[in-house]
């Protein structure tokens, strides 16, 4: 190739790299003879302007498939995301990313080396046993003894439902339900929930009595099996206290820092 064609070579090869792609990114290639080599030319395709992501020629509003990664949009949990396509655990983090895919509070390297199995919560290694749970927080977790008087309204089947904190069914789903220990206190919050209920008659109601952070610490602590565990918090806000959204953030930080002083795992 002499100097002429050579420098003509170079100057296509930088108009090329100047060459802006269509609206939905896609290049279109083809072969194009130039002093006997093949030189391939990435010329953006204008007669499609709406997105196609996975640049197979069908627009993602038609594409079953839109990141084509060989997973159906209707069972792909990340349809926008070749890499990802499943959730064991729902948390949003994709498998492939995801080190700990069935959220059992093992990674799935430690369950693979000890032959459970890592996509299924229920299964955790032999020589494991499961981890304590504590729960503090309000009446979205504890109704307390009275709200079971406060009946709601018939459903469509006719049966009445018993107004309940979610802490108060959490045992019944978990593989050893003795290691739950719900310790939220209905009305209480970030402020309150640090000392004990004074106010009559709320004071003598049974599930109100020694439901305050002294007395779940004492509970930890003799609960303890060198397992570490969890302290789930549930607070909505300090509105009996009228605190500050800093100020309640810096409550809910603190009860963060004690469960690990604990050697449990704040959530």
């Amino acid at each position: 190739m002499d100097i002429k064609n050579l420098l003509l070579h170079f100057l296509i090869i930088l108009t090329i790299s100047q060459i802006s792609y269509a609206n939905n990114n896609c290049p279109k290639w083809f072969p194009m003879p130039f002093s006997g080599l093949v030189v391939v030319l990435p010329i953006y395709d204008e007669s499609i302007t709406e997105p196609d992501l996975d640049c197979d020629g069908i627009i993602d509003t038609l594409d079953p498939d839109i990141d084509g990664d060989g997973v159906a949009n209707a069972s792909d949990a990340f349809p926008l995301n070749s890499n990802e396509s499943v959730d064991t655990d729902g948390d949003g983090i994709g498998n492939n990313t995801d080190t700990d895919d069935d959220n059992d509070g093992y990674s799935d390297v430690v369950e693979i080396a000890a032959g459970s199995n890592p996509l299924d919560a229920n299964d955790i290694p032999a020589n494991e046993t499961p981890k304590r749970i504590f729960i503090i927080g309000e009446s979205t977790v504890h109704a307390g003894w009275w709200h079971s008087l406060l009946i709601q309204p018939a459903d469509t089947y006719g049966h009445n439902r018993i107004l309940e904190g979610w802490g108060e069914e959490l045992d019944k789903y978990m593989k050893d339900p003795t290691k739950v220990y719900n310790r939220a206190r209905s009305g209480s919050d970030t402020i309150t929930y640090q000392a004990p209920v004074t106010d009559l008659p709320y004071a003598n109601w049974p599930g109100m009595i020694n439901r305050y952070w002294d007395t779940t610490v004492e509970l930890i602590n003799s609960t303890n099996d060198s397992n570490g565990g969890f302290l789930l918090i549930q607070f909505g806000g300090n509105d009996s206290t009228n605190n500050t959204i800093l100020e309640f953030e810096t409550e809910l930080e603190e009860y963060s820092n004690k469960a690990k002083a604990l050697g449990l795992t704040p959530v």
